[in-house]
């Protein structure tokens, strides 16, 4: 009767057990879905002053998440959002269309540099490029610094599950 307990009782650990590692690997497969999205444009010019543009956020260069139009494109620009809580600013990229502003990106995010580049290089493309048509690629999430924060955190996560499994 006591092994039957004990047989018991040890299966029940591992079952706890498993439970962290289920966590992890769901954690692991929602940072590589959000690290390996980037936002593609294609503007295509309808007119001298004004682009008809197709925004896409594509998943691992295979999978279009999320597809809109953005018509009669006439300017780009830099988007801000200040929170007083944190004293920080975060930014987005805008359209001025013919229908009225399309973020280009769904949230703020910080960094203004790259985004401040892009929204020039659109409004650049619309109003002094003959050029009939231009891709522009965009990383909107994710970045070197974000995955190996979140990789080390990651590996110290498993090392506590492993180091508590193995107790």
């Amino acid at each position: 009767m006591e092994n039957v307990q004990m047989k018991a009782m040890g299966e029940e650990d591992q079952g706890k057990s498993a439970l962290p590692l289920i966590i992890l690997a769901v954690m692991a497969l929602l940072f590589i879905y959000l690290v390996g999205q980037k936002t593609q444009i294609s503007c295509t010019r309808a007119s001298a002053s004004e682009a008809d543009c197709l925004i896409q956020s594509v998943w691992m260069n295979r999978v279009t998440v999320r597809s809109r139009e953005a018509l009669g494109v006439r300017d780009a620009y830099l988007d801000s959002s200040y929170d007083r809580d944190d004293d920080s600013t975060t930014y987005r990229v805008v359209l001025t269309a013919k229908d009225g502003d399309v973020p280009v990106t769904i949230a703020y995010s910080s960094g203004n540099i790259k985004k401040s580049a892009l929204a020039s290089d659109i409004t650049e493309f619309i109003k002094y490029s003959t050029a009939s048509e231009i891709d522009f690629s965009y990383k909107s999430t994710g970045g070197i610094i974000t995955a190996i924060v979140v990789g080390v955190f990651f590996v110290f996560y498993a090392l506590i599950v492993f180091k508590g499994r193995s107790s």
